[in-house]
């Protein structure tokens, strides 16, 4: 069959395929445009039904579904796929600063679990369902070794999701893509939520613990640990701090700083750098007892200047010996270029290693430990002393939200929650021996 028609109403050809079976080309051309649409057999078995898809076919064409259609079809083919739109990310939305590095390297490490499948599929194509699938897959048994697959740990594939989350949501922001088909930690059921707070909770160590362990760190290393334990400052954060940082009138510590492995350069070679996100540039108010250890370090440190500098005791140098600008845990202190270089975290690691062991204290006990310490101890309060809020120890933790506080340190939170109720209680608890005249106030 050939049937001729005038433009805008179509054409019908009937075509042989190469299997030798039949089928029929529908063909509108309105103008310049021609849409062409093959039947196959066993949708039209006769001309007359030929005819009737022709003008179901037309009917698309006046409705604009065809070229809708088409529209979406150029678009997905036009699109990039996932591993083509991670590249991208990382070249261009990603900092390319040096304090970029770690996390760009992060975001790529990340990357490399994703599967061939995935890597080639268009982004339109990447849905919530394989994404999940595919994270639950690299839990089970997303490392290689000699002993075969084995799995990865909750904590790395969070990491790994949050990577492709946002390359995702930056192709969301593109409009590349209607919405994020990441799914939630929720959505992937590996207990993540529970892991970490339980993880946090036995990393947490008691004032006996840390005693048991400060009689086998070296000065350095103990100025350190005090630093981190009372302020709760992350390892890097503390030894990138200067005297600059520290307002002694004010007892505050202004954190703007993280120490930062310099890439490329000399081996545990460390500078300063940004803080992790701009949620923990802060100022974190500093007890007596620090605010003395501090004192004494800055009357030590210009007292060994002095001797370096050939300065007698009783003379007055021209400007002060210890500087703003030079770090609490300096790399050198003979030269005054080295005095604002942080020292290598790595040495600083190794010392706090070597004494937790001697102390007995658990295997896993790390620098980042005394951090977990201090917001527990915050959030807890004692006997004595009721906790801090949760939005007050957000504030001093750098966090972004509240909610991160609360939910990492659920077991602190709970016991301040029970010194309140057991406060509320003595409401109604009887008191014989005295008139309650007002809350607050009591007569005998």
């Amino acid at each position: 069959m050939n049937s001729r028609r005038s433009k805008g109403l179509g054409s019908i050809r009937k075509r042989i395929r190469s299997d030798g079976t039949t089928g029929y080309q529908l063909k509108v051309v309105i103008g310049e445009r021609a849409f062409v649409r093959t039947v196959k057999r066993e949708d039209a078995k006769t001309d007359k039904a030929a005819e009737k898809r022709l003008a179901l076919f037309i009917a698309e064409i006046d409705r604009g579904e065809v070229q809708c259609k088409e529209a979406e079809a150029a678009a997905q083919s036009a699109q990039p796929t996932l591993g083509e739109w991670c590249e991208i990310f990382l070249r261009d939305y990603t900092r390319q600063d040096a304090d970029g590095d770690a996390t760009r390297q992060a975001y790529a490490a990340a990357f490399k679990h994703l599967t061939p499948e995935l890597q080639n599929s268009k982004l339109s194509a990447v849905t919530t369902e394989a994404l999940h699938t595919w994270l639950r897959d690299v839990h089970r048994s997303g490392r290689l070794d000699a002993k075969g697959p084995r799995g990865l740990s909750v904590s790395t594939v969070a990491l790994i999701r949050a990577a492709v989350g946002s390359a995702l949501s930056k192709a969301v922001k593109r409009k590349l893509l209607p919405s994020n088909p990441t799914p939630t930690l929720t959505d992937l059921n590996l207990g993540h939520g529970e892991a970490a707070r339980e993880r946090v909770k036995r990393a947490a160590l008691s004032s006996g613990q840390i005693a048991s362990a400060v009689q086998n760190f070296d000065p350095d290393t103990l100025l350190w640990v005090q630093i981190m334990a009372a302020t709760a400052l992350r390892p890097g954060e503390a030894t990138a701090l200067r005297l600059g940082d520290i307002d002694f009138a004010r007892r505050l510590i202004r954190v703007e700083r993280s120490a930062k492995r310099v890439v490329g350069g000399i081996r545990g070679q460390e500078r300063l750098g940004s803080t992790k996100t701009k949620s923990s540039v802060r100022e974190v108010p500093i007890g007596a007892t620090l605010l003395a250890v501090l004192q004494a370090w800055r009357d030590r440190t210009e007292a060994t200047l002095r001797q370096l500098a050939g300065i007698a005791e009783g003379v007055t140098p021209v400007r002060d010996l210890v500087e703003p600008e030079m770090c609490i845990f300096y790399a050198d202190l003979a030269m005054k270029e080295t005095r604002s270089v942080p020292r290598p975290r790595a040495s600083l690691g190794r010392k706090f290693k070597a004494a937790v062991t001697a102390a007995g204290l658990p295997p896993t006990t790390v620098p980042h430990s005394l951090r977990h310490s201090a917001l527990t101890a915050m959030l807890a309060g004692d006997g004595t002393m009721p906790g801090v809020s949760v939005v007050d120890a957000a504030k001093i933790a750098g966090h972004a939200r509240p909610s991160v506080t609360s939910d990492v340190y659920a077991h602190a939170v709970q016991a301040n929650l029970t010194r309140g109720a057991d406060l509320a209680d003595a409401l109604i608890a009887p008191a014989p021996s005295a008139q309650v005249v007002s809350i607050g106030e009591r007569t005998k």
